[in-house]
C-alpha cells in the first residue's frame, strides 16, 4: 500500500468514527434529554477536589462515560449525607461512587461496576490487635465504622458485629484508628494512605491482612430516571471496559492522585 493510500485510508476510517459518534449521540439524544445532576464525596483517590478542580479515579471514568455519550453534566462534591438524600428524593440526580450494596438496591437504579473494591481490617502500627480472622475482628472492643459511601457499618451490623461506632464521614474511622481512639478500621488499601495523609499521619496504620468484604462502586441514580438512560450509560461504561480503556483511566487518575497528594507508591 503506498503512502498516499494509507493516508486516504486512514481519513476514510476517521471520517466514518466522527459520523459514527454523530448518529450515536443523534440515537441518545431524546434518552438523554433534560439536566443530570451529577453528585459525589470527598474520598481520594477515587472522588477529591484540587485547586477548585473535581478529580479522582471515579470522576475520571464517569466523565469519559459521558464524553462517550455526550452528557455535559457537571459534578459537584457535596457531604455524603446531604448528596445520598438528594439523590434518593429528587429526580434527575445521580450519585458516586456509592458502594451498591444489598440494602440499596432497591432505592436506586444503578450504573456498575466503575471498579471492585475490598475491604480490609486495619489497625494503629503503635496498637496492634493481633487478630487473624473476622471471628478476632469481632471481640475488639471497638471498630470505627462509617455509614458514608461504602457504608461499613450497614455491612459489618449484617455479618453479626456488635462493636460498632456509627460515623458519619468516610475519613473518620481512619482519624479514630490513627489517634487511638478505635481498634480496627475497616478501608480499602487505596484509600488508606489518602486518609493518613489528610490526618498528617503517613504510615501509621496497617493491614491486617483479614478481609472485611469486597463491593463494587457505581453509580447510584434516583429511582425515577428513565431506564433508557441507565441503558445508555451502562453500556457506555460497558464498552470503556471491554476497550481497555477502563483500565487507563484508573491508572491514570491513581497516579495523578497520588501527584496531587505527594503520596510515594
Amino acid at each position: 500500500m503506498t503512502s498516499t493510500t494509507l493516508s486516504l485510508h486512514r481519513a476514510i476510517l476517521a471520517r466514518a468514527r466522527r459520523l459514527a459518534a454523530i448518529c450515536c449521540l443523534l440515537v441518545w439524544a431524546p434518552v438523554l434529554a433534560g439536566p443530570l445532576q451529577l453528585m459525589t464525596e470527598d474520598w481520594p483517590p477515587f472522588n477529591y477536589e484540587k485547586d477548585g478542580e473535581v478529580k479522582g479515579i471515579s470522576v475520571a471514568i464517569v466523565r469519559a462515560i459521558q464524553q462517550e455519550i455526550g452528557d455535559d453534566s457537571s459534578i459537584r462534591i457535596l457531604p455524603w449525607n446531604r448528596a445520598y438524600a438528594l439523590t434518593l428524593h429528587t429526580p434527575g440526580t445521580a450519585l458516586f461512587s456509592a458502594v451498591r450494596l444489598e440494602e440499596r438496591e432497591a432505592l436506586f437504579k444503578w450504573v456498575s461496576p466503575l471498579m471492585e473494591t475490598e475491604y480490609y481490617f486495619f489497625e494503629n502500627r503503635d496498637a496492634p490487635t493481633g487478630i487473624r480472622s473476622i471471628e478476632d475482628a469481632k471481640q475488639v472492643p471497638m471498630i470505627a465504622a462509617s455509614i458514608s459511601t461504602n457504608s461499613d457499618y450497614i455491612r459489618l451490623s449484617a455479618m453479626g458485629f456488635t462493636n460498632l461506632s456509627q460515623l458519619d464521614t468516610i475519613s473518620s474511622p481512619a482519624r479514630l484508628l490513627l489517634y487511638k481512639r478505635a481498634d480496627l478500621g475497616v478501608m480499602s488499601p487505596l484509600t488508606q494512605r489518602f486518609q493518613e495523609f489528610q490526618a498528617g499521619m503517613p504510615d501509621q496504620l496497617v493491614n491486617t491482612g483479614v478481609l472485611a468484604y469486597s463491593q463494587p462502586l457505581a453509580i447510584a441514580f434516583n429511582l425515577k430516571t428513565d431506564d433508557a438512560r441507565i441503558r445508555v450509560w451502562q453500556q457506555a461504561l460497558d464498552g470503556l471496559r471491554r476497550s481497555g480503556a477502563l483500565k487507563r483511566i484508573t491508572a491514570e487518575a491513581l497516579e495523578e492522585a497520588e501527584a496531587d497528594y505527594a503520596i510515594a507508591r
